[in-house]
């Protein structure tokens, strides 16, 4: 959960529990490593979400009601996570072509939607950014010959996932050469 509030607050708005360093500064990472691996970036797929929030309501519970120990007032955690969002999609689109993948958790799943709709508004004049904000509890995504799927993996057993993504998505999936149904595979 991104925007728990242990050390957030005001302290750097930034800080997350990586040592210290930040979620831009993560990013930063991210990227400065790929390009000095020599890589030809053409495009670059950000999934955000499974639970990039830690509660769901003003009321500082999850989205089944789960009460949570939060110290970031409900609004600085939706200014946080609006802010972190951004941030990370214009880095990613200074780089290259960005699809931003929206996958809700188990903890907040109308507030990642939400973010979705505040990215949709953010980028949606900028021709280097898609995002897949669609309501579904599964997300896929193509690439070439490659098929990815992602989930939080809260509503589905493990071992009916290439089943549900032959299902939900048969033109993607009909194109595929190879399928690994593993568990370390899924989104978690």
């Amino acid at each position: 959960d991104l925007v728990r509030s242990r050390g957030l607050g005001d302290v750097y708005k930034r800080q997350v529990f990586d040592g210290g360093k930040t979620y831009t500064q993560i990013v930063d990472e991210m990227i400065e490593t790929a390009l000095g691996l020599g890589l030809n970036i053409s495009r670059i797929m950000f999934v955000i979400g499974n639970d990039f929030g830690n509660t769901d309501n003003v009321h500082g519970n999850t989205t089944a009601g789960t009460p949570q120990e939060n110290t970031v007032h409900w609004a600085r955690g939706i200014d946080l996570r609006c802010q972190y969002a951004i941030e990370a999609v214009e880095r990613f689109a200074s780089v290259a072509s960005t699809d931003v993948i929206m996958v809700h958790g188990n903890h907040d799943r109308y507030s990642n939607q939400w973010l979705g709709k505040v990215l949709e508004a953010q980028f949606h004049n900028n021709k280097r950014v898609t995002v897949n904000n669609n309501a579904s509890p599964r997300k896929y995504y193509s690439w070439e010959a490659n098929m990815w799927g992602f989930t939080h993996g809260n509503e589905e057993n493990v071992s009916m996932l290439p089943a549900i993504m032959a299902t939900e998505a048969p033109v993607q999936y009909a194109c595929l050469l190879y399928t690994s149904p593993s568990p370390r595979d899924r989104t978690r």
